[in-house]
Order: C-alpha cells, then structure tokens, then sequence
C-alpha cells in the first residue's frame, strides 16, 4: 500500500519572496520560519550576476577594445518534504556585483544560499545552493581582444546535503560576450534564452580602433516575448539596463546592454545594470574608458503547500 501522507493536503499555498536587503557579505542572513500544518516545500534559488568590465583608456589614435560582459548566476529548484526540514532556515540573498571603473575587470556574481544555520555554506548545512560557483565578472577591455564573464556553473549534489532530501534540477547561468575588438569592433551581443534559463549574461562594449572611428555596445537579443535591448549608440552613447519582465506566462530577466565608444575624445559610454541575476553590460573604449554595469540582485523563493 502506498503512502500519500506527504502529498499536499487541500489547496492552501504560501509563497515568500526574498531579496536582498543591502547587505555585501555572506553574514547577511534572512530567516524562513516553515509555515504549519506544511507538507511540500519548493525552494528556487538565482545566484547574482557578474559585474561587467571596464572599456579601455588609451589616447586618441591608439587600440581601445570594449570591456566585456558579466555572467549571470545559475539556478536551482528544490521541492523536498516538510518534515524533512527544521522549523527555521537561514538564507543568504546576495547582492549583484559591482561593474567595473574604466581598464578594470568586474566583480564576480556570489551565490545564494539555504542554510541550516546562520553563517555556515559548507555543504554539511546547506539545504540548497544556486551554483557551483560565482557569475564570472566581466574582462577589462584590451588593445585586441577579450572573453566575456563565465555564467554560473550548475550546482551538483554534492554541494548541499538537502540536495539528497528531495527532487532537485538545476541550471547553470549564461557567460557574458565578448568587448569589440581594438581594432574596432560593435560589442558582442547576447542572446536572451540561449543559455536555457530566464536571465542573461551581459553584453559587450564596443572598441575603437586607430583610426579613431566609433563602434556601438553589444544588444540584449530578444527571444519569444522577450524583447530586445539596444546597445549604446557609437559615440559615447550609454548601453541599456536590463529588464524584469512579468507577463504571462514567463517570468523573465536579462542583463545590460554593451556602451559605445568614444575614440576621438570625451569618455565613452559605460556598460547597463543588469536586472535579478544577470550580468552587468562591459563598457566601451575610448580616450576614457567606460565603466562596466552593475549585475543583478539574487533572489530566492520559498513556496510550501
């Protein structure tokens, strides 16, 4: 005979929405507190984005390539028993990555965590994590090419004993692209959705080449219902945040758009900000380089029935 006493039990459901509440570290913790008469738990957890890189400063009639894009973080979904978990949990929302000031790399993205305990992530205590590891960060521009930053890499079992609790699947996140080259180049776009998973990493900034000659940042690519984000425009021109799209029937968010450059004089344009869990945008190149854009927040969700 088969037990169905772990089944949920009428139609009642709790949703909580965490974010991040400002802080910088991994001694942030926000408390779950497991709702009664609970019998499934969902947990979804998106790790930050990588912040993206800064275009390169040179003088006029020099090799300037655009900073490349940050890597969005991965994600996980957990759905384990009530009863298997403690009346409380701890969790670490993280706050997006710092873009990156002109010549420099970007910040990586941290991870989120669902701990049994306040300020411990070694897999002992942990219920759940997003990924393997950190949204990469977005490259300095240089006077030939770069690499965009690594997405997310998919968490494993092994990383979280509440991974052998229950049922879990797990994404890894979108790499950002690449900065236009210097010798001159529009940065590299990204692909919304290519990745498999509903954010995205960052696009490039455009580079300028001897010739002084302008080139645009990297767009966000839309896909489906996703539309698309332009890059900054040649000549200094700002590269586009990211959006966070709630409409039927996707939830979805993407990183920024690449700035263009400003090769002949003035600063080019810097990176966007990235939406929940995607990469910040890489600067463009110019006699001043533009910064890289900010990535996106974690976030977690906890749904019980």
């Amino acid at each position: 005979m088969l037990d169905h006493s772990m089944l949920p039990q009428g139609t009642q459901v709790s949703q909580q929405v965490f974010r991040n509440q400002g802080g910088l570290t991994t001694t942030d913790w926000q408390v779950w507190v497991k709702p009664r008469n609970a019998s499934l738990v969902m947990l979804y957890l998106l790790g930050a984005g990588g912040g993206g890189g800064g275009g390169l400063t040179g003088a006029a009639g020099v090799a300037r390539g655009g900073g490349s894009g940050g890597g969005s973080g991965a994600s996980v979904r957990l759905l384990i028993p009530a009863y298997l978990l403690p009346d409380r949990l701890y969790l670490m929302v993280p706050r997006g990555a710092a873009g990156a000031a002109a010549s420099a790399a970007g910040t990586a993205g941290p991870r989120a965590y669902v701990s049994s305990m306040a300020n411990q992530v070694a897999a002992a205590f942990l219920i759940a994590v997003s990924g393997a590891a950190d949204a990469g960060a977005g490259v300095a521009g240089t006077a030939t090419t770069n690499a965009g930053g690594a997405g997310s890499t998919v968490a494993t079992s092994a990383l979280a004993f509440g991974f052998g609790l229950g049922l879990f699947s797990a994404n890894a996140g979108q790499a950002g692209s690449a900065g236009g080259a210097g010798t001159g180049a529009a940065g590299t776009a990204v692909t919304w959705g290519g990745g498999g998973i509903q954010v995205s990493g960052g696009a490039g900034g455009g580079g300028t080449p001897v010739a002084n000659t302008d080139a645009a940042g990297g767009a966000i690519t839309g896909a489906g219902l996703f539309p698309t984000i332009a890059g900054g425009a040649a000549a200094a021109g700002a590269g586009g945040h990211g959006i966070h799209l709630l409409r039927n029937p996707i939830w979805a968010t993407c990183g920024g758009s690449g700035g263009g450059t400003a090769g002949a004089a003035g600063t080019a344009g810097r990176g966007g900000d990235a939406e929940l869990g995607s990469g910040g945008g890489g600067g463009g190149g110019g006699v001043t380089g533009g910064a890289g854009g900010r990535g996106g927040d974690g976030l977690i969700l906890i749904t019980t029935w």
